[in-house]
Order: structure tokens, then C-alpha cells, then sequence
């Protein structure tokens, strides 16, 4: 059964735990190569700073330079990628139409290009080992 994994985002020396969950965490073996957020946000409030902190925040205490948001496009008209300066954080920012009957497939064919990416990437590693 799939759950969400959380982790902390303080270290063992402060005075109280942050927990972070987010909603995907993609491995290859314990490693976290991805993390992928969902929102469905209504409103002017529907794309703002505050979830790229999140997923910055998700990047550096999960050690992962990949973060994913993924909107409903009816509320983010904003495709690409946000480089984090002075890191090697990347935020890969997706809206998906998720108005119509095919928005199932839609939001799976996301899914498939991202871990399809950390699938290929693997593969070149092992063969450079080798």
C-alpha cells in the first residue's frame, strides 16, 4: 500500500521537529532523486512564492536537487523550470488540463516523463560505472 513518506526538516540539535510530507518521493534505492507536489489551489492565491519555499525546503532536507510542482492548468498558466540561485535545487513547474475526460492520462503522462527522466539518468550512471 502507497503512502506518504515524511520526513524532518530540523536537524537533531533544534528545540522543536518541522515535518515535511510531500506528496511523491521518487528513489533510486534510499536515495530521493524526486519530489513531486500536487495543488489544486482556487484564486488569486493559485500560484505564489510560498510553494517553491516549500519545495525548496523539500529539496535541501531531502538532499534532492529535483522538485516537481504540478498545477491544474485552469489555475497556473506558468510550464517550466525554476533554478534556485546559489543551488543546484531545480523546480520543474507542470500544469496539466484537468478539465476534460482524458486528465487521468494526462496527469500520468507527467508522471511517466518524470520518472522516465530518473530511469534514464540511472541507466547512464550505471554505464559510465561499468
Amino acid at each position: 500500500m502507497a503512502h506518504q513518506e515524511s520526513a524532518n526538516l530540523a536537524d537533531v540539535f533544534s528545540v522543536q521537529a518541522v515535518n515535511i510530507i510531500p506528496d511523491v518521493l521518487i528513489r533510486r534505492g534510499d536515495q530521493v532523486v524526486a519530489v513531486v507536489d500536487a495543488k489544486y489551489k482556487k484564486g488569486a492565491d493559485a500560484y505564489r512564492n510560498y510553494d517553491i519555499y516549500q519545495m525548496v525546503a523539500y529539496g535541501v532536507a531531502l538532499n534532492c536537487s529535483s522538485c516537481y510542482l504540478i498545477y491544474p492548468s485552469s489555475e497556473c498558466e506558468i510550464d517550466g523550470t525554476v533554478h534556485i540561485k546559489n543551488s543546484t535545487i531545480r523546480i520543474g513547474v507542470k500544469a496539466v488540463d484537468i478539465s476534460g475526460r482524458l486528465c487521468v492520462e494526462m496527469t500520468e503522462a507527467v508522471a511517466r516523463d518524470i520518472l522516465l527522466r530518473y530511469a534514464h539518468e540511472a541507466v547512464q550512471a550505471i554505464r559510465a560505472t561499468s
